[in-house]
């Protein structure tokens, strides 16, 4: 048996999402420090060769295409990055600082509306970014543990709420419910 997708990449690929407007649309991240851009045919095979995004220099570890707009697509590597492609034109659109996070970032999540991504970080922050300013709108220490982890919950039509899950003191494992307005206290910790 063979595969039926030839990813092209040289390493393990740690990260894929297909694209909420068009199912045929895959994106891939790679330990080699590329993103693979793939146009499926209807049979689930590659209909053309696949475009490549380089411009990490770490492994990439997430691809997330935005929840709003087709051809918008970030990417975080190991090499603390977080990355906004024109997955469309092929070509990366801006970068986020690198100052922004002092160590390896874990994941990332869109909020609903696509104007703020959510961090988390081994360094055991959550940042709430605005990427088209380039800025931190919040940063808080979520847990003590390193392996934080932040996804962006709710609905459209209602407030939305950040949920973050890591270690307390003790080692235990938690889960943390953040206002993303106003996340100098987290709303419920369990």
């Amino acid at each position: 048996d063979r595969p039926l997708l030839n990813t092209g990449h040289t390493k393990p690929v740690c990260s894929l999402q297909f694209n909420k407007f068009d199912s045929r649309f895959l994106a891939t991240g790679s330990e080699d420090c590329s993103v693979k851009l793939f146009n499926l045919n209807h049979d689930g095979v590659a209909a053309s060769d696949p475009v490549t995004l380089s411009g990490h220099r770490n492994s990439v570890r997430e691809t997330l295409f935005h929840p709003l707009a087709r051809d918008v697509l970030l990417t975080s590597s190991l090499d603390n990055t977080v990355k906004i492609w024109d997955a469309g034109a092929g070509k990366e659109a801006f970068a986020l600082p690198p100052s922004l996070h002092s160590d390896t970032i874990n994941n990332c999540s869109w909020s609903f509306d696509g104007r703020l991504v959510a961090t988390s970080c081994k360094d055991k922050n959550v940042r709430v970014l605005d990427p088209r300013s380039g800025t931190s709108v919040h940063t808080v220490k979520a847990h003590n543990g390193p392996r934080t982890a932040v996804n962006w919950c709710g609905r459209k039509d209602r407030q939305d709420v950040i949920v973050t899950t890591g270690q307390g003191v003790t080692g235990d494992r938690q889960l943390g419910l953040w206002d993303p307005r106003m996340m100098d206290k987290a709303l419920c910790t369990k």
